[in-house]
């Protein structure tokens, strides 16, 4: 969103900054789909908010159910705060079940020494994500956020630099 503002702002080129994914459709599992070729923006808010003290008080299990949590919640007030509403249980719905099925990644990689991967892999990770995702989607073009905008006309970000430029230069 602010590519602009760096290129221009900070001269930097795009060429300097990190890829926001890492090629996410070709994910092996759902632990390299979350923990790494997925955006990762919200990473250190996750740990902090969801992650570290659901580890301190149900292990390893309780810090995965909490960055999802973490995500639901961010993307449930998102909803929210647009006015569009979206019923909790199927917004949550979808990032407890991704927290269900990195948990079950672990388990299946502790009773049988192989961790979920490879072609295999790639088809669970595409089977769970649009099987739950499914229901996500169909609740958000429900309520409108499919058709909606995340700016008014006047109020995006280019219009708001295009506007702050033109005044000041």
């Amino acid at each position: 969103m602010h590519a602009l503002e760096f290129i221009l702002l900070f001269r930097q080129g795009p060429s300097q900054w990190p890829p926001l994914f890492d090629a996410p459709w070709s994910s092996t599992s759902l632990t390299s789909l979350w923990g790494h070729k997925w955006h990762q923006l919200f990473r250190e808010s996750f740990k902090s908010i969801g992650i570290r003290p659901l580890s301190y008080l149900l292990g390893r299990t309780g810090g995965v159910m909490g960055a999802f949590l973490a995500s639901g919640t961010l993307h449930y007030v998102g909803l929210q705060s647009m006015g569009r509403g979206g019923h909790p249980v199927v917004v949550f719905g979808f990032f407890i079940m991704q927290g269900v099925g990195v948990i079950l990644e672990g388990t299946w990689k502790r009773y049988t020494g192989v961790r979920v991967n490879g072609w295999l892999g790639l088809l669970w990770t595409w089977f769970w994500i649009i099987l739950w995702a499914n229901f996500m989607v169909d609740a958000w073009a429900r309520v409108g956020v499919v058709g909606s905008k995340f700016f008014p006309d006047d109020s995006g970000p280019a219009v708001l630099l295009a506007k702050f430029l033109k005044s000041h230069l």
